[in-house]
């Protein structure tokens, strides 16, 4: 099981953390923005453009998706169920559903503000706020863990539930967390 793309996402998942003693993670601070959630910003919607591209390779061998909008027809012909899953930060009582609004070519708006951060930072900055990190990085931890799975069933050319994959994940995210049928099979 090849772990790069976990430990990507555990160093943005610290990066939130340690950001939490500046910045309190609660939707009146939502629109706040700094270069630090500018680096959280870009460097989690990098990796998910990677992770995507993996992943949809798994789903549909034959598939050329290189970009988001073709990730979404992978992903809604084969995972439709990943756009309403809702991640939580049980610490401060927040949920949230990272890829609700990934409709047929209009990315998550998580990822349109990654964009126009990337391209347009002089008129944009404020894009980069704590709202757009923490979907983000829950989108990230969605992908990974899919992507994980995906690759296990693949090894082995058997089906298992995600929770048999996930469990076995080393250093396991403790500030941000999938629902709990991911992580056992009840």
């Amino acid at each position: 099981m090849n772990l790069t793309y976990w430990r990507s996402f555990l160093i943005f998942e610290k990066d939130l953390d340690t950001t939490s003693r500046f910045i309190e993670i609660c939707e009146d601070n939502y629109k706040a923005y700094s270069a630090q959630l500018s680096h959280i910003l870009m460097g989690s919607s990098a990796e998910f453009d990677v992770v995507a591209k993996l992943a949809c390779k798994i789903l549909d061998p034959t598939s050329q998706a290189n970009g988001i909008n073709s990730y979404h027809n992978v992903i809604n012909n084969k995972l439709p169920e990943l756009f309403d899953v809702e991640v939580n930060l049980p610490r401060f009582g927040i949920s949230f559903k990272p890829l609700q609004n990934w409709k047929k070519d209009i990315p998550p708006i998580w990822w349109i503000a990654h964009n126009k951060v990337k391209h347009h930072r002089d008129t944009h900055y404020q894009c980069a706020n704590l709202e757009n990190a923490l979907h983000a990085v829950g989108g990230l931890l969605m992908m990974v863990a899919k992507l994980v799975h995906l690759e296990e069933m693949a090894n082995t050319g058997t089906t298992m539930p995600t929770s048999q994959v996930i469990g076995r994940l080393s250093g396991s995210s403790e500030f941000i967390e999938l629902p709990s049928s991911w992580y056992f099979d009840w």
